[in-house]
């Protein structure tokens, strides 16, 4: 709009020699039995349940499902694929039994984006990840003790039919800054903790010349990963 191992190394990004600006995708959804949830936030506490089968709706690499304190069902989609399409969306740390937090929210504006938080128990940060269209989804402060932002230097500028597509890095400032150019993964420090930071996308438009698009978003989707 995006879990075999958990990604330690490192992904070459950024341009190819085409000048093509290198893009991931990141999908999340968050389902429940009357289908996706559009245009809402949604916080609960929930336990982690067996495995399920997703509606049509949230068809993710991973589907987790959540029971909340009404005894009702959810299923929390993930997904992260590189720049030619492989599957790369890591591994959660949870398992059928634990007791986790999620604040799940999905925005409406010319198109739609969704963000969401995943904390076990104790408070503690087990995933957060951001398509980051038309803005994002998730709020400045919304993952404790991190901030991650594009980057404000053109580092790749790939030409199309009407205006260009300028490339940046993806900056994540936690206990040291990191700056990583899509799409790579590399060791963030979160609390003295290490976390899997991700820069999925990280693109606009440039100025145009002779016409403009309307209606154009680009993308800043990231993925932080215990």
């Amino acid at each position: 709009m995006l879990f075999w191992m958990l990604l330690t190394g490192c992904v070459d990004g950024g341009t190819d020699e085409d000048g093509v600006v290198e893009q991931g995708m990141l999908f999340a959804c968050l389902e429940n039995a009357d289908g996706e949830i559009l245009n809402a936030e949604v916080v609960m506490e929930a336990i982690v349940g067996a495995p399920a089968d997703p509606g049509p709706a949230c068809g993710a690499t991973r589907n987790l499902q959540l029971v909340d304190g009404d005894g009702t069902s959810w299923v929390l989609g993930f997904e992260v694929k590189d720049a030619d399409g492989v599957d790369i969306t890591p591994v959660l740390d949870v398992a059928p039994g634990d007791e986790v937090s999620l604040r799940f929210r999905n925005n409406v504006v010319w198109g739609d984006v969704s963000g969401f938080v995943l904390e076990d128990f104790e408070g503690a940060l087990i995933v957060a990840a951001d398509e980051g269209s038309w803005g994002g989804a998730l709020e400045p402060g919304e993952v404790d003790g991190v901030v991650i932002e594009r980057g404000r230097d053109v580092i790749a500028t790939e030409p199309s039919s009407c205006q260009p597509i300028e490339g940046f890095n993806i900056v994540f400032s936690a206990d040291e800054k990191t700056v990583l150019t899509p799409v790579q993964s590399r060791i963030v420090h979160l609390g003295g903790q290490p976390f899997t930071g991700m820069a999925v996308a990280a693109w606009d438009y440039g100025e145009p010349d002779g016409c403009s698009i309307a209606d154009a978003t680009g993308f800043t989707s990231w993925a932080l990963v215990r």
